[in-house]
């Protein structure tokens, strides 16, 4: 039958191929994330971090430049303008 140290090399070659499976199929169920947005851009983000005025406003110059004015960009512009119309006697 198996000598003892064959029997070793099974069961450490078995508890590799285990290993090396459970972790293949853990990096395959799990949903990819786009990691090439920054958070300031990502759109999931920006809806529960705060933006300053001033990357708002670097967006929405891209954008404009771009000319790639969206649903995303008016919605910052929203944004923007409901800043500057809840500042209470600041000039626009």
């Amino acid at each position: 039958m198996f000598k003892t140290r064959n029997a070793m090399l099974l069961i450490v070659a078995v508890i590799l191929v285990s290993g090396v499976t459970t972790a293949a199929y853990f990096k395959t169920a799990t949903p990819a994330t786009s990691s090439s947005l920054s958070a300031s851009v990502n759109p999931g983000v920006s809806q529960s971090t705060y933006m300053s005025n001033q990357t708002i406003r670097s967006i929405l110059d891209q954008a404009y430049e771009q000319h790639r004015w969206g649903a995303r960009q008016q919605t910052l512009l929203n944004i923007l303008n409901a800043r500057y119309d809840n500042r209470i006697d600041m000039p626009r």
